[in-house]
């Protein structure tokens, strides 16, 4: 059950448990209609008829307010979506400087504002209806009541309306009456809820029956790399015309620094992606040492790569524990500290770390522990880069790792770059042409298609659009 401003909506999870409910409420009101029935119809059938009547009349009453409860159910939700999303967008701290800049804060309340209205509107719709089926249903449950208590109580008194039953009678039809207007009731709202909680998992279902993508996971043991290649790899977004990869090949081997280069869109960290198994080719093959990565074990696959992404992200745990994450779960002193020292050292924030009260124990997220910290976003970019070096894998992916930091900084993690990743195969993105000197050679991407893989002093010698795009920032820097 959940509360969508003041309404209660039944949603899945609770769909599910009401489906499950209804289905034994249905029962077991049928089972007892049936006891009841038998008891009033020898009494009376003319009256049982009656009553039956006038329950199916209150029934209809509030089948009415199911159905409308289900209109405005399938109409709040979406509805309830936006207002969920734009309420708590407007407290996030990321977007205050541009609420403050751009007076985005007008645009934001006139948003809520506007799905507030809607929701009222459907809310007070709701209300209307409900509260004119009570008024009906509470007048056709006092007629009903009158007429029992006047007939029965005419059949203990007389004889005129047909055989004179006693007092003890008086209670058992009383009770039955009762009875069978509730069962009766229970019954049919069972079937009515029934029909509601499938409808409300329709979605659930269709989406439980789109085709799941299989993570291939084969029983291969990985070796050590010595060889990434890619073969004729194509690949295109879900639902999405454009080819991202077209027929893309290429070999990288053990312990080469990689910078792959291209405009925005070229398809550079889909390649990265496709990597990682965030994503399968359309055709073609990514091997590793000869083998295609999906025969290997997957997990022992994922072991062996090491990324930053470009929208890396830090967890709320500590320090340590977001670098040490094999040995999150020991304690402090169970750690091996040394070597999360030695990390944060090559990239150059273990100053800033040591500075903490609680040095490695330190958290960082402050809306979570008072006593956290809240670096600056080059600061974080550096843990996340400590992160990926310090995990033992044989190749270390940097997507975009310096965009966050100051030339300064971005000159130093590029000078230890070498050293970071020693014995290791990287693969390398950037903005930033200065960071292919460092690299071994640079992959060329346009238009989705492998236009150069060469050294930088052998690209720099032709006409290719990585010189053009190396001399054009050199120029911004001369100028």
């Amino acid at each position: 059950m959940k509360i969508i401003m003041g309404l209660p909506i039944k949603i899945y999870p609770g769909a599910l448990i009401q489906l499950l409910s209804m289905a034994v409420e249905f029962f077991t009101s049928f089972f007892t209609l049936a006891s009841v029935a038998t008891i009033l119809v020898s009494f009376s059938p003319v009256f049982t008829i009656v009553i039956t009547v006038l329950t199916i009349v209150a029934i209809i009453l509030s089948a009415r307010f199911m159905a409308t409860l289900k209109e405005v159910t399938e109409n709040i939700i979406p509805i309830n979506r936006r207002y969920g999303y734009y309420t708590q967008v407007a407290i996030e701290p990321q977007f205050q400087k541009e609420y403050r800049i751009y007076g985005m804060h007008t645009l934001m309340m006139k948003k809520i504002g506007s799905y507030t209205e809607e929701i009222g509107s459907w809310i007070n719709k709701v209300f209307i209806v409900q509260g004119n089926t009570k008024t009906t249903q509470a007048l056709i449950t006092g007629i009903t009541r009158f007429l029992t208590y006047s007939y029965v109580a005419l059949r203990v008194l007389s004889d005129q309306f047909g055989t004179r039953i006693s007092l003890g009678e008086f209670s058992v039809i009383i009770g039955a009456t009762e009875s069978f207007s509730n069962s009766f009731s229970g019954m049919v709202m069972a079937v009515v809820d029934l029909g509601q909680s499938i409808s409300y998992l329709k979605p659930f279902c269709q989406f439980m029956s789109i085709p799941d993508m299989v993570m291939e996971s084969g029983a291969n043991e990985i070796e050590p790399l010595e060889r990434l290649s890619f073969d004729n790899v194509t690949f295109s977004y879900p639902n999405s015309d454009p080819i991202i990869l077209d027929q893309v090949s290429f070999d990288i081997k053990k312990g080469e620094k990689i910078s792959i280069v291209g405009l925005n869109n070229a398809g550079k960290s889909t390649i990265v992606k496709l990597i990682c198994r965030l994503f399968e080719p359309d055709s073609g093959q990514i091997l590793w040492n000869g083998i295609d990565i999906r025969e290997y074990d997957y997990k022992a696959y994922i072991d062996e790569i090491s990324c930053v992404f470009q929208d890396f992200q830090l967890f709320p745990f500590t320090i340590g524990e977001n670098i040490d994450t094999e040995h999150a779960v020991f304690k402090a002193d169970e750690r091996n500290s040394d070597n999360v020292w030695k990390v944060l050292e090559d990239v150059g924030i273990k100053e800033a770390v040591e500075a903490l009260p609680k040095k490695l124990d330190t958290y960082l997220d402050k809306s979570l522990y008072e006593d956290a910290t809240d670096m600056s976003g080059g600061q974080k970019q550096k843990l996340a880069i400590a992160r990926s070096i310090y995990k033992k894998a044989d190749l270390v992916i940097l997507d975009e790792p310096t965009a966050a930091l100051d030339p300064l900084a971005e000159s130093e993690v590029y000078e230890n770059f070498n050293e970071l990743t020693q014995n290791k195969t990287s693969i390398y993105i950037s903005h930033r042409m200065s960071s292919s000197i460092f690299c071994d050679k640079i992959l060329l991407l346009q238009d989705g298609k492998i236009v150069a893989f060469d050294s930088h002093e052998n690209l720099m010698k032709g006409h290719n659009l990585y010189r053009e795009l190396f001399e054009a920032q050199a120029s911004n820097y001369r100028d």
